[in-house]
């Protein structure tokens, strides 16, 4: 195979397949974010409010618009 052709193969594959938000509807976002429920019955609620509260900017990667 030529080189020339070999590098216009990888370069048409690269341009194709980089394109993630092609088939993702308008207004829809790709990833919406985290929840986080705190389960557990030997914690008051205070305690789990002040644990959520926490923990809530932990979860990666943000969400995107």
């Amino acid at each position: 195979m030529n080189k020339q052709f070999l590098i216009f193969l990888c370069a048409i594959f690269l341009f194709t397949s980089c394109n993630l938000t092609k088939f993702v509807p308008e207004g829809d976002a790709l990833y919406t974010g985290a929840t986080i429920n705190v389960k557990d019955s030997t914690l008051s609620k205070k305690e789990r409010k002040k644990v959520k509260e926490e923990t809530e900017d932990l979860p990666r990667p943000k969400p995107n618009a």
